[in-house]
């Protein structure tokens, strides 16, 4: 294709798009709303993406009414994960989505009930679903709702705030229930993950680094192993700050999508997680975080290639292989080429410890991890 030369050198023909207007917030229907979750005996709050300026009244909301509440890998940290009626994103295991079936009321927030949130099945959906987007067309996307309100979700969540009945004793049973989803949930990572041996380093990397990132710091997670683990394993206290291109599987976005943070946010801690496949697909984008002297700790999960598609053609067709036992570079002779930090941790403990050394250091840090032993983030 070819662009002449004068219209390039033209004048651009662009007109300021007129300012978007908020829907006016449909009190009826929000009062409608109120009456169910006063009403129901088991509710649940979902809170997608699109609700992550909503935290506040979500949080408030869940605690002041005893709703429990189930985040989207987007929505991770819009409740913060501590929170004793927070699930964080688990609506992929078995338990919770038996949970969310003997549910009487599903409160969906700024979410388009995805299913690559559901691991791709559908929503076990027996109850009553409500749904709160400023797009109607999400609540026919995956899934029918039963209540609809287009409104703003903080501005929703703050309307019902306002009128919803105080229940401390369901408050208190759902936090009791909270916690035994979880452990059940832990109980059902080995079999919901299918990532066999490795799982336990997987789990030790990602508990490292929750330790070793601040809890306002941005974790950029890329298409890889760990990072499947980290969707429920991976506790997010604020939202937007597990970042991990779910649904789309843009392997190498998580390097330059850091760098892109990091200076928009110097203030903020960010750190990458990749493996070695995926972190290839924009390796020269490290020159850009040398250049630009940003501390960013890039952890490389380096199992010898595409493990996650290595493990899905081991499942389909036993000990037959097709493109994913690749030769990786030497990380450490790479790091030494740019002039950045490296490290190779042999635990859990070292990892947390290089993740924090590397974000007070003067420029990026290659951070290598194996599930070989001897090399690999094992137990403490």
């Amino acid at each position: 294709m070819d662009v002449l030369q004068n219209v390039c050198n033209g004048p651009a023909l662009y007109k300021t798009p007129a300012p978007h207007s908020r829907p006016v917030m449909p009190r009826k229907t929000v009062a409608e709303a109120v009456g169910l979750l006063d009403s129901a005996s088991s509710p649940v709050i979902i809170a997608g993406g699109g609700s992550w300026g909503a935290g506040e009244a979500l949080s408030a909301l869940a605690e002041k009414t005893g709703a429990m509440v189930i985040e989207t890998c987007a929505g991770k940290g819009v409740v913060d994960e501590r929170n004793t009626l927070c699930l964080g994103a688990r609506s992929h295991f078995p338990c919770v989505r038996e949970f969310l079936g003997s549910s009487d009321l599903i409160l969906a927030f700024g979410t388009e009930l995805s299913p690559t949130d559901l691991w791709e099945k559908p929503l076990p959906k027996n109850g009553i679903l409500v749904q709160v987007d400023l797009d109607g067309a999400n609540f026919h996307r995956n899934g029918t709702a039963d209540v609809e309100i287009v409104a703003d979700a903080d501005e929703t969540a703050r309307a019902m705030l306002t009128s919803a009945s105080s229940n401390p004793s369901r408050q208190a049973a759902n936090a009791l229930r909270a916690r035994e989803l979880k452990e059940r949930s832990r109980l059902e990572l080995p079999e919901v993950t299918g990532m066999g041996a490795d799982l336990d380093s997987m789990v030790a990397l990602v508990s490292a680094l929750r330790e070793g990132i601040p809890k306002e710091g941005v974790l950029f997670a890329d298409m890889t192993g760990p990072a499947y683990v980290a969707i429920s394993e991976y506790p997010a206290f604020r939202p937007r700050t597990f970042l991990h291109p779910v649904g789309f599987g843009t392997l190498g976005l998580a390097l330059p999508a850091a760098i892109g943070a990091s200076i928009a946010m110097p203030s903020r801690p960010v750190c990458v997680l990749a493996g070695d496949g995926g972190f290839q697909f924009t390796l020269p984008e490290l020159a850009v975080s040398v250049q630009e002297n940003l501390p960013i700790p890039i952890v490389i999960w380096n199992d010898g290639g595409f493990g996650e598609i290595r493990r899905n053609e081991n499942s389909r067709h036993p000990g037959v292989f097709i493109a994913v036992d690749n030769t990786p570079p030497d990380f450490e002779l790479l790091a030494s080429a740019y002039g950045t930090g490296y490290a190779r941790p042999e635990n859990a403990g070292a990892l947390a410890i290089a993740v924090r050394n590397a974000l007070s250091a003067s420029g990026p840090t290659i951070i290598e991890c194996s599930p070989e032993k001897g090399s690999a983030v094992n137990d403490r």
